[in-house]
């Protein structure tokens, strides 16, 4: 396996660390291309799998530099480019994925969008397909029962939880803005972010500006998510894209209500009206008017949360993993 700063990955043989830069110009991860091309040169894999769009970048370079035959995967968990973020970066995005389709052997996605966009532009030398994500462990729970009251909650408050990296993708300071002016009406809900990342001390600052530091928790990176999903009465998500969100699944398996942005990803997993509600993109009218029938309606809340229970197994290990495993084993 070849990752970044890791040393010990369990069930692997061998572990390359090869220093990633997170930039897709290939001038700054000029040093891992190099180190890529030298493991392939060296080892000869007949296959090699890839996960992350800038693993896939840096490693069907060092195919391409290296001129080796090597059956290459590439399981895309959501391309970088989507709709309304800038067209010029988005178009460099789409060229490099485009280009890199010619030395790719199967392409996996996850999400409809990211499969017929797949399927109509980009011509790998296999097959392109469409599984239901890489599977959740329905099984997983909290190893202790968090208490509300641990973190200053009452059984009164409504709360809202956000599981994410800070980043401006995930979109967090417009939830605070839109979350700040709701609480003023009402005073009992209060929202957890879970996670942490570049934007994080910006979002802190936000939330002060705004006086709903009070309703807001930060409670950073957290090894287990479901201690604070038991507590949660809603999951939000603002993101701007996503390939099939596993903190949506993980919310749905916590039998919990939705609340998302309309984008890929959320799209997927989100039935309007049946296990939670979408809203356009930085649609902060309909965020909150999606989010006071939630308010109002505790009986919506557990319907749809129920709804979650149900429609998870779709997504769970047993089901996925044979999706999965039909990739591969034409070539095992």
């Amino acid at each position: 396996m070849a990752v970044g700063n890791i040393k010990d990955i369990p069930f692997t043989d061998r572990v390359y660390d090869i220093n990633f830069t997170k930039n897709l110009n290939p001038l700054k991860n000029i040093n891992a291309i190099r180190s890529m091309h030298t493991i392939m040169k060296r080892e000869r894999f007949d296959i090699v799998s890839m996960h992350t769009t800038l693993a896939a970048f840096v490693t069907r370079l060092a195919i391409i530099t290296a001129n080796v035959k090597i059956i290459s995967i590439n399981t895309s968990h959501g391309y970088l480019f989507y709709k309304n973020m800038n067209k010029g970066k988005a178009f460099i995005y789409f060229l490099i994925e485009y280009i890199l389709a010619f030395v790719t052997d199967d392409i996996v996605t996850m999400n409809e969008e990211d499969y017929r966009i797949s399927y109509k532009y980009f011509r790998c030398k296999g097959k392109i397909y469409f599984i239901h994500g890489m599977g959740i462990n329905l099984e997983e729970k909290s190893n202790k029962k968090q208490e509300r009251l641990d973190i200053g909650l009452t059984e009164e408050d409504i709360v809202l939880t956000y599981i994410g990296e800070f980043s401006k993708r995930k979109n967090q300071i417009f939830l605070i803005k839109a979350f700040s002016k709701i609480t003023m009406q009402y005073p009992n809900l209060k929202l957890i972010l879970l996670g942490d990342g570049v934007t994080m001390t910006k979002c802190k600052q936000k939330s002060e500006e705004m006086f709903s530091s009070e309703n807001i928790i930060f409670a950073g990176h957290v090894k287990n998510v479901y201690e604070y999903l038991d507590i949660t009465d809603i999951a939000v998500s603002t993101s701007r894209s996503e390939g099939l969100p596993f903190n949506i699944m993980e919310a749905m398996n916590a039998s919990l209500p939705i609340l998302a942005s309309r984008v890929k990803g959320h799209t997927d997993l989100v039935e309007e009206g049946k296990n939670g509600f979408l809203f356009e993109l930085d649609n902060e009218d309909e965020l909150l008017a999606k989010l006071e029938i939630l308010i109002h309606d505790k009986e919506k809340r557990l319907s749809q949360g129920r709804a979650n229970k149900i429609k998870i197994k779709d997504y769970s290990l047993e089901e996925v993993f044979p999706e999965v495993i039909k990739v591969y084993k034409k070539y095992i």
